[in-house]
């Protein structure tokens, strides 16, 4: 997670030793005592390695607490905050902070109130068709937890067609299916494979089309009767896929919506087996696999609609400012899986960390070399003013990619092919002829 690459500049050596239970104890002197028999180190690997005290630190919550400030210092707040909108959390594990949320949604709801902005989202009704929805989500209206309920999967499951069939709607989504698949391969009958088209516009890729043109070459035109088994399921994949807002191919009209909410109502019932493994979209609970932005608008945003993504991002941030949560949201951001090596942050991102790894347990000197380089001249200034404070009773050594940045420091030393060619105050050695002047001049 960002918390352990963070933190494990901390961990050097056990700090706090764990308490074992009997059973467990039998267990760590055997693992101590093959670990001296083998060479092996004979720290325990169980114990709490985290230095608190180098951070600064009494507790966990403390630690936390720096550990926000210093990310905030590498100017990486932002991007925490937004990982932590994107972050899931147990709310049974952390029930007040789910309780907050929901707080956050009510606001949130409250603001969306205002005619003004009132369309920028299309907010969750069980008893209303979401325009922006798919049919397909519109039908299970909740997060799956069986993969067989996957957007992906619906038209394979023999549920969701029991479900069609009892709410006498099988047919019509095989009409569409097939209206669908006409309109798809006149649009891309000549659109090559490897086109971005396909990916961006088709609901058929370009390896399955000529599937679809099989098919319906070999029925009637505006008939489903003749369709083979694996001819339907194929068909009936591409109605789940619609969305009103985006798709305005009038497939879809109020009557059939409405039919589709009826099917909701089947699909979330059952058939006497109780209902499907599914977190249905409750306005009065917290859904656990959904992400906190996602429990706070609990809609979805309105196709079309220019800066939306922007503006309700703004009421978001502004709801939770007024609720005191962006130091939560922060601290979830933290939990965020970053991916071995680090690999689902940008480059920016990594070397933002790596700065503030090292700012967090407070060294008595600080070293950097050219670690702002591939961050943008805005960004470097403001890392560089706030290590400067960071580090005021403290040594700042830094290997400057620009010359003329060295007037900020108390000394500068200049190397020529790895020997000290000048050393003083920026203004005493910045002459005309010397190297740092040319330095200077190639900024």
């Amino acid at each position: 997670s960002l918390r352990d690459n963070l933190m494990y500049a901390l961990k050097h050596r056990p700090v706090v030793p764990r308490e074992y239970s009997e059973d467990e104890r039998e267990q760590y002197d055997w693992r101590m005592t093959e670990a001296e028999l083998s060479g092996n180190s004979p720290f325990d690997l169980y114990a709490d390695w985290t230095d608190f005290e180098s951070a600064g630190a009494a507790s966990v919550a403390q630690l936390t607490t720096r550990a926000v400030d210093v990310l905030t210092l590498v100017d990486m707040d932002k991007d925490v905050y937004q990982l932590g909108l994107n972050g899931v959390i147990d709310p049974e594990a952390r029930p007040e902070v789910a309780s907050r949320i929901m707080e956050a949604r009510q606001m949130l709801r409250n603001r969306l109130s205002d005619p003004a902005i009132a369309k920028l989202v299309e907010l969750f009704d069980e008893d209303s068709y979401n325009t922006n929805l798919s049919v397909g989500e519109n039908l299970v209206f909740g997060t799956s937890l069986d993969a067989s309920l996957d957007p992906d999967n619906l038209h394979r499951s023999d549920y969701v067609r029991k479900v069609l069939f009892e709410s006498d709607l099988i047919n019509d989504f095989l009409m569409i299916g097939r209206s669908v698949a006409e309109l798809m391969v006149e649009l891309f009958a000549d659109v090559p494979p490897d086109s971005e088209l396909f990916e961006q516009f088709s609901f058929i890729s370009a390896d399955d089309l000529p599937e679809f043109r099989g098919i319906l070459t070999r029925t009637e035109p505006g008939k489903t009767e003749g369709l083979q088994p694996d001819d339907r399921t194929m068909m009936l994949s591409l109605p789940f896929k619609l969305v009103v807002a985006r798709h305005r191919l009038g497939l879809v009209d109020d009557e059939l919506q409405a039919r589709i909410l009826g099917a909701r109502k089947q699909f979330a019932a059952g058939f006497g087996r109780g209902a499907p493994d599914v977190e249905f979209y409750d306005s009065e609970r917290y859904s656990a696999k959904g992400s906190v932005q996602d429990n706070i608008l609990f809609g979805r945003l309105a196709y079309g609609r220019a800066r939306s993504s922007q503006q309700v991002g703004g009421l978001i941030q502004e709801v939770l400012e007024e609720l005191g949560l962006v130091s939560v949201l922060m601290e979830i951001g933290l939990d965020y899986q970053v991916g071995i090596a680090g690999s689902r942050l940008s480059a920016a991102q990594r070397q933002k960390l790596a700065i503030a790894r090292c700012v967090l347990k407070r060294p008595d000197i600080l070293i950097v070399d050219n670690a702002t380089a591939a961050l943008d001249a805005a960004t470097q200034g403001r890392i560089m003013d706030n290590l400067f404070v960071e580090c005021a009773d403290r040594g700042l050594i830094w290997v400057l990619h620009r010359a003329s940045l060295a007037q900020r420091f108390d000394t500068t030393v200049v190397l020529d092919d790895g020997r000290v060619a000048q050393q003083g105050r920026f203004e005493d050695i910045n002459r005309p002829g010397t190297l740092l002047s040319e330095l200077v001049a190639q900024d």
